[in-house]
C-alpha cells in the first residue's frame, strides 16, 4: 500500500506523524512541569513555613529556659524576679502564637500529631512554672 502512494503523499504523512509525536511529547513535558511546579508551590506554601515556625518556637523555648534560670539565679532580688517574670511571660505568648501558627498550616497526620504534642507539653510547663514562680 505504501509502495502504491506518490513520494510526497509519503512525505506527508510521515511529517504528519512526526508532528503529532511531537505534539504528544509537549504535552507530556507539560503535564510534568506542571506537576512539578505545583509540589514546589505547595511545598513553598507549607513546609517552609512548618520549618520557620518550628525554628522560632525553638528559639522561644530556649529564650523561656534562660529566662527560667536567671529567674533562679535572682531568687533574692525581688525586682529582677519581677524583671525576668515579665520577660518569661511574653516569651511565653510568643510561643503560645507560634504552636497556634503551625497548628493552622499542619497538614499530615504526623505535623497535627507533633503540634498536639507541643501544646500539651506547653500547658504543663506553664503549670509547673505558675507554681514554682507562686
Amino acid at each position: 500500500m505504501l509502495a502504491n502512494m506518490r513520494i510526497g503523499v509519503r512525505l506527508g504523512l510521515g511529517f504528519l506523524l512526526l508532528l503529532m509525536l511531537m505534539i504528544i511529547v509537549g504535552g507530556v513535558g507539560y503535564w510534568g512541569v506542571k506537576t512539578s511546579t505545583g509540589a514546589t508551590i505547595r511545598m513553598l506554601q507549607t513546609d517552609s513555613e512548618i520549618a520557620e515556625n518550628s525554628a522560632r518556637a525553638r528559639a522561644d523555648v530556649l529564650a523561656l529556659r534562660r529566662f527560667e534560670k536567671d529567674l533562679f539565679l535572682n531568687v533574692k532580688d525581688n525586682a529582677k524576679v519581677a524583671e525576668y517574670k515579665g520577660k518569661w511571660k511574653d516569651v511565653q505568648e510568643h510561643l503560645a502564637a507560634r504552636i497556634a501558627d503551625l497548628e493552622k498550616v499542619a497538614s499530615s497526620n504526623k505535623d497535627k500529631d507533633a503540634v498536639k504534642s507541643m501544646k500539651s507539653d506547653m500547658a504543663e510547663y506553664d503549670k509547673g512554672m505558675a507554681g514554682v514562680m507562686a
